[in-house]
């Protein structure tokens, strides 16, 4: 297996994408993990205060530490969102040392690529359109499995037909000969 990334198709190569949250932890010097002085709480309340000075509403709904990269992640939703509906929950990344926010992914927002990219899953998942969204999927899941089945169905009936003719048939018989006498 080749180590080197394979090129992405001409269609997706001019699609601008954002840093995502662990490519700028990358970039970051080495955490140490006993380094931690802030907690979970603090580290809502600083998310928290980010989303408010932007402007948004916060509805924590979960929070995560990752210690590889010495940061907090605290995923909310904005306001009438219950986090099934749409493109599904924003996060907000806070350095475990300091207390300060390191990167963002709020969904909907972002490159048209970055947009696109949150929109996958919700897409193929129906949650986009809420419960129709879901029921169409499943209808269009039953379908494409219904039209599989069909599909086997009729090369099975050919196969069988064509293996049950004889291989030489006899020319029938010619209506104009002469019998013979």
């Amino acid at each position: 297996m080749s180590s080197r990334p394979r090129a992405l198709p001409a269609s997706t190569a001019n699609v601008a994408l954002s840093p995502s949250p662990l490519e700028i932890a990358a970039r970051r010097p080495l955490f140490d993990p006993r380094n931690r002085p802030i907690g979970y709480d603090a580290a809502i309340a600083a998310a928290r205060a980010e989303a408010t000075r932007n402007g948004g509403t916060f509805t924590p709904r979960n929070a995560f530490y990752v210690a590889a990269t010495g940061a907090y992640g605290v995923g909310f939703s904005r306001a009438g969102e219950d986090g099934e509906n749409g493109l599904g929950n924003s996060y907000l990344y806070v350095d475990a040392a300091r207390g300060t926010v390191l990167a963002r992914e709020i969904m909907g927002s972002g490159t048209p690529g970055d947009v696109f990219a949150q929109a996958r899953f919700a897409l193929h998942s129906g949650r986009i359109l809420g419960l129709p969204g879901r029921i169409l999927i499943a209808l269009l899941g039953r379908a494409v499995a219904g039209l599989s089945g069909t599909g086997v169905t009729i090369w099975a009936r050919k196969t069988h037909q064509r293996l049950r003719r004889p291989k030489h048939a006899s020319a029938p018989p010619n209506p104009l000969a002469q019998p013979a006498e």
